[in-house]
């Protein structure tokens, strides 16, 4: 009993907010007092105090109204990470030391649009980056930190791909005295999608913490050193002896 307790008092405070009786305009200026169901084809349900249904065609609805409907039911998007890398090597023809090897990375997304309908309002993509720096499991850089605006207006477009404006760098190399590498390697990203009242409707993510923490890395800027609540550290100390751990 106490477990079925539990379990309704989650669902009844995860209700959503639009699900509460408002009053609603049609076109003709008629207006009713109702809570808003679902959406069915051209038709919208409605549940009255009394509990009876009203369906309304969307075409006798107000435009606020449908605006405001659309609002909250936001497409299902699936997101992905986009990246690309080449290997940038030094070249030394007189020196037998090991030259740094240097990663250049492209990173972007690429957002599909899955469900049908339309959807008027602007979305905003955002995605971090971050790379792990060697031999420091608990030392992140956070590599990029993009926003883009996106839009799903046009019906016919349900993909979108895009690039970040930034190029960047990550670099390994080694200190000849003791053969210890130094440097950085690619961990992961986080890709969030938010409505224009700044709900995620879409995310992935590579590292949870990423997410629990995304207040503090978006006030970090592009080089911080950060742990993993997304404070700003220190870089490592380089230690003796030990070589990449990719």
């Amino acid at each position: 009993m106490k477990k079925f307790l539990y379990i309704a008092s989650i669902y009844i405070c995860c209700l959503p907010c639009f699900l509460e009786a408002r009053v609603w305009t049609l076109k003709s200026g008629k207006t009713f007092e109702a809570k808003y169901k679902r959406v069915f084809g051209n038709k919208i349900l409605f549940i009255d105090s009394e509990g009876k249904k009203k369906k309304v065609k969307k075409r006798f609805l107000s435009a606020e109204d449908l605006s405001f409907i659309e609002l909250k039911n936001p497409p299902k998007l699936d997101i992905d990470i986009r990246k690309k890398s080449s290997l940038m090597q030094y070249s030394n023809r007189f020196d037998t030391t090991e030259l740094p090897k240097v990663f250049v990375w492209e990173f972007g997304a690429r957002i599909r649009k899955v469900s049908s309908g339309k959807y008027k309002h602007p979305l905003k993509l955002e995605m971090f980056v971050i790379a792990k720096q060697l031999h420091h499991n608990h030392k992140f850089i956070l590599l990029d930190h993009q926003i883009y605006n996106i839009s799903f207006k046009d019906k016919k477009k349900t993909q979108i791909e895009w690039w970040s404006p930034r190029i960047t760098s990550v670099e390994e190399y080694y200190v000849v005295n003791n053969m210890a590498s130094r440097g950085e390697t690619y961990k992961g990203y986080l890709l969030l999608v938010t409505d224009p009242q700044g709900k995620v409707i879409a995310k992935r993510v590579t590292n949870k913490w990423m997410l629990k923490n995304v207040k503090e890395l978006r006030k970090r800027s592009v080089g911080n050193y950060i742990d993993e609540t997304g404070t700003r550290v220190y870089p490592g100390r380089p230690q003796a002896g030990k070589h990449a751990d990719f």
